[in-house]
């Protein structure tokens, strides 16, 4: 998948991995791409794309808890991303919600983001830009999680997930 899959393939990801990581449930993923990548028609990201498609995922999860000392003021909150359609957090009559010009939300994030109250819900566009704000916190962005979820996950129903340890996409 990603940059490996393009340059043995010339592919961004190969149908039988497609089919591997549907019939799995659950992908555990590393780095796709690098520099050498990062420009023409095949873009590792690409691979990416289709695999949330395929996998049914919808809604990315991306929380930042910093184990450091220093940093456990600044902490936790998350950014919840949906992936493959418009917001779909709306009418939930019981939650509090402030709405936020991207750009107002992104200047309140790099100076003060405990101000965004924990939870910011956002579009795939926008949420691919801000999620990347935070990283400045630890030093880089390969150091924060995420979970690309189907659904919410239980014990009675199954849930797809593509699972970025580090280097979240």
């Amino acid at each position: 998948m990603g940059g490996c899959s393009i340059d043995a393939n010339g592919t961004t990801i190969g149908n039988e991995t497609l089919a591997a990581a549907k019939d799995a449930g659950d992908v555990l993923l590393g780095s796709i791409g690098g520099p050498e990548w990062g420009t023409g028609a095949l873009r590792p990201e690409q691979g990416l794309l289709k695999l949330r498609k395929r996998m049914g995922t919808y809604g990315d999860l991306r929380p930042y808890f910093f184990a450091f000392d220093s940093l456990v003021d600044a902490s936790p909150f998350v950014i919840v991303r949906e992936l493959t359609c418009g917001i779909y957090f709306e009418g939930v009559p019981d939650l509090k919600v402030e709405r936020q010009l991207i750009d107002n939300a992104a200047m309140i994030m790099v100076k003060n983001y405990t101000g965004l109250n924990g939870v910011v819900v956002t579009s795939n566009l926008f949420g691919d830009i801000i999620s990347d704000e935070p990283s400045i916190i630890p030093g880089r962005i390969g150091l924060l999680p995420s979970a690309s979820l189907s659904g919410v996950p239980d014990v009675k129903d199954k849930c797809n997930g593509i699972y970025e340890p580090i280097y979240g996409g």
